[in-house]
């Protein structure tokens, strides 16, 4: 049984028109855009078939006599070179029947032709890959074993390179012969073939879901704009959609149409503007809205809100809300900022009236301890870096002028040596490695005797009051006691507060140890601190200050230990 070998070729071309009756009063004029017809009775042109002297023409919408092939009511015909329609015979490889049209879709005289009017050839087994078959003519023939197409001329010559057919042009393979199809590179230029006829595209056309425009010699057009410079075609010729970069400019081509977008745009929830061209605007503040009010286009082109834009603040719905700032410091939200000339937030070293700040990557002035380019450093609670001698935490530390901390070296501090550790911490010679607790807040409390006393005062070197006095040096070794000395004793004050837990102890000297706190009359109007030896270190008077004096200098009425 002979297997039936398809021939495809499909024609382009469109022309609508219908068969109008023929005309007796007829004349044929001669123009320079070539032979019309005209008629006495209509003093016009004809247009569309016309019967003449019984013999059909085909004239166009301009009354001009068409040659050649010519597509209309969805059929093809032929038109010789005299205008007249061809019938009944071979044209090329297409067959046009008694009404002239195009055999499609039936068989005449034994021989059966497709729906593009393709002949269905019979093979007798010829693979078709042969540059020449005595069998294969005028057609198409598809290889058994390859199911590739070639294209044999009516010499039985296998065609190759560039094929140029009534119904458009192909593209066969310089050595093989077989017929390209999808995208083929040819030369320096790329092409694509229907990949179901193998024809050449020109225009617009799809593949798949992308768009691709090809010139009319068939070039695929890449990187550059398109339909009036609407569209683009990126580097492989599908028209770009969705965000895209060109020439350094941000643009933004629609997903259905792939045309790029203008004016204010809404793009996963965020607001974008571009321009006439279709340029998206960034970093500059631009008027919306029927209200014409300020937003700002940040880095990215999206619309900035709730958050700070230079000097001005923008709402949540990206319009400038009337908040400003300052340049300098500022404070939001228990923090501080440094704002620079531009109102930007500024992160590293920064000197602010003689004051040094750092602010670290969340644009916050650092607090307490701090280690910056491998030194330590300490700031307050204001941010501000500190030098000199500080107490911090139940230990004393010193930093340089330049905010370093200074560790495992003794240096001077008006004329006074000071021992540090490894960990910066002070080395006291007066209190031994194996010290107590009590013992190490005695010694601690004897390096103030001799500053002043001042009434409601607790600062250790510029005046205290008893009380102030007991309650600063336990704070210096995290000890937390009330503030007054009758609460001192109690072990708790009326106001509320957390208190470490005191011990009661008998105020003679077999039970007190360095220390403790001592108390005076009833009710309890003064404390002091016990130092050993029978001696306590207090804060007495404007007039003496802070002394050493006999713990039993006057009755003492109780005594309590926090430190234990």
């Amino acid at each position: 049984m002979k297997k039936k070998i398809l021939v495809v070729l499909s024609l382009v071309g469109i022309l609508a028109t219908s068969i109008p009756a023929p005309d007796v009063q007829a004349a044929w004029k001669v123009t320079d855009q070539g032979r019309q017809y005209t008629t006495n009775s209509t003093l016009g042109y004809a247009t569309g078939f016309k019967k003449i002297k019984g013999n059909w023409y085909y004239f166009d919408k301009q009354g001009i006599m068409k040659t050649g092939w010519v597509y209309t009511d969805r059929q093809w015909y032929y038109l010789r070179a005299n205008g007249k329609m061809a019938k009944n015979t071979w044209i090329g490889n297409f067959y046009v029947t008694a009404d002239g049209s195009m055999a499609r879709n039936t068989r005449v005289n034994g021989v059966e032709f497709d729906a593009y009017g393709n002949k269905v050839l019979s093979s007798s087994g010829d693979s078709g890959t042969s540059s020449y078959s005595k069998k294969k003519k005028n057609g198409w023939y598809q290889s058994k074993s390859e199911k590739t197409w070639y294209y044999y001329n009516d010499q039985g010559v296998k065609a190759k390179g560039w094929l140029t057919l009534p119904n458009g042009k192909y593209y066969l393979d310089p050595d093989t012969g077989a017929m390209e199809t999808g995208f083929t590179k040819i030369g320096r230029s790329s092409y694509y073939f229907n990949k179901s006829t193998g024809k050449m595209q020109t225009g617009w056309y799809k593949v798949g879901r992308k768009r691709y425009y090809s010139s009319k010699s068939g070039i695929v057009k890449k990187n550059r704009w398109l339909s009036k410079k609407t569209m683009y075609a990126g580097k492989k010729g599908a028209m770009v959609t969705g965000w895209a970069t060109i020439k350094g400019e941000r643009y933004y081509f629609s997903p259905s149409t792939a045309k790029k977008v203008t004016g204010w745009q809404k793009l996963d929830d965020k607001w974008y503007c571009f321009d006439k061209n279709g340029v998206m605007a960034k970093n500059k503040w631009m008027t919306y809205g029927p209200t014409r009010k300020k937003c700002y286009l940040q880095s990215d082109g999206s619309m900035a809100s709730s958050q700070w834009v230079g000097k001005y603040h923008v709402s949540a719905s990206g319009y400038r809300d009337g908040q400003t700032r300052t340049k300098g410091l500022f404070y939001e939200n228990g923090k501080t900022y440094y704002n620079d000339k531009k109102y930007n937030k500024v992160t590293g070293w920064v000197t602010v009236d003689s004051k040094r700040y750092y602010f670290g990557s969340d644009f916050a002035a650092v607090k307490g301890w701090q280690t910056i380019d491998n030194k330590r450093f300490y700031f307050d609670l204001n941010g501000v870096m500190q030098t000199g001698l500080l107490d911090i935490g139940t230990h004393t530390y010193y930093f340089n002028t330049d905010g370093s901390m200074v560790a495992s070296a003794t240096i001077m501090v008006n004329g006074v040596a000071y021992t540090f550790d490894a960990d910066g911490a002070y080395i006291d010679p007066d209190i031994p490695a194996d010290a107590t607790k009590g013992e190490q807040i005695a010694a601690y409390a004897k390096k103030f005797r001799g500053n002043p006393y001042v009434w409601g005062g607790t600062s250790l070197t510029n005046g205290a009051d008893c009380s102030g006095f007991t309650m600063s040096v336990m704070k210096h070794f995290g000890i937390s006691i009330p503030r007054v000395a009758e609460d001192q004793a109690n072990g708790y004050s009326p106001w509320g507060g957390i208190y470490n837990k005191g011990k009661s102890v008998i105020p003679d000297e077999r039970h007190l140890l360095p220390g403790d706190l001592v108390f005076y009359y009833s009710p309890v109007g003064h404390v002091g601190i016990y130092i050993g030896n029978g001696q306590i270190i207090h804060a007495s008077n404007a007039t003496t200050g802070i002394i050493i004096s006999d713990f039993d200098y006057t009755t003492p009425v109780s005594a309590m230990r926090y430190w234990a």
